[in-house]
C-alpha cells in the first residue's frame, strides 16, 4: 500500500481461552506494538467481534450452531492506552458480537501518542465450559503531526558610529 496520510489499518487480536472450563475472572491481554513515529498518533476508531468454539485440540467447530446462541455472552473488553484504561469501562463483548455486524464504533476516536503501549484485555465474566476464541480487529489511523512552524527571526544590524 501507498504510505498515505492518513494512513488506515486494522490490527487484528487473538484471545485464546483453550482449557475448559474457563474460571470467571480470567483474563487474557495482548498488546500491540504500532510501530508509530514520534509525529505520529494513532486513532482508534472501532472494535470488531468474532467468538469460535474450539475443540478439546484447539480447532474451530464447524457444523455446530453460532456460538451467539450456545456462548454466555458475559465478556468485557478493556482497552489500555499507557497506563489508562480509555474509555474507562470495559465494554460487554455479547452486546458487540450480538450485533448485525458485529462491530462498535467509538463516538470519539481514541487516541494514541508516541510509545504508548496499546493493549486490549478480554476478562470473562462469569464461568465458561466450553473453550474459545475471541478475535479483535481494531480499526486504526494514523496521522502524521504537522510540524511545529518555525518563527524566522530577523536581526537588524545597527551600525552606530564610534
Amino acid at each position: 500500500m501507498v504510505n498515505q496520510d492518513p494512513q488506515p489499518e486494522v490490527y487484528t487480536t487473538i484471545h485464546d481461552f483453550p482449557v475448559a472450563p474457563v474460571a470467571a475472572g480470567t483474563q487474557n491481554t495482548v498488546n500491540i506494538f504500532t510501530n508509530q513515529a514520534n509525529n505520529e498518533e494513532l486513532r482508534i476508531y472501532a472494535v470488531a467481534v468474532d467468538i469460535v468454539v474450539l475443540d478439546g485440540a484447539g480447532n474451530q467447530l464447524v457444523g455446530t450452531t453460532d456460538p451467539k446462541f450456545t456462548m454466555p455472552s458475559d465478556f468485557t473488553l478493556t482497552c489500555s492506552v499507557g497506563s489508562n484504561n480509555v474509555p474507562s469501562n470495559a465494554f460487554d463483548l455479547g452486546w458487540i458480537y450480538g450485533q448485525q455486524d458485529q462491530t462498535m464504533s467509538f463516538t470519539v476516536p481514541v487516541l494514541a501518542l508516541f510509545q504508548q503501549p496499546l493493549q486490549l484485555s478480554v476478562t470473562t465474566s462469569n464461568g465458561v465450559f466450553n473453550p474459545f476464541r475471541i478475535i479483535i480487529a481494531v480499526q486504526i489511523i494514523a496521522i502524521k503531526k504537522a510540524p511545529p512552524k518555525v518563527r524566522s527571526i530577523s536581526l537588524k544590524m545597527v551600525l552606530r558610529p564610534i
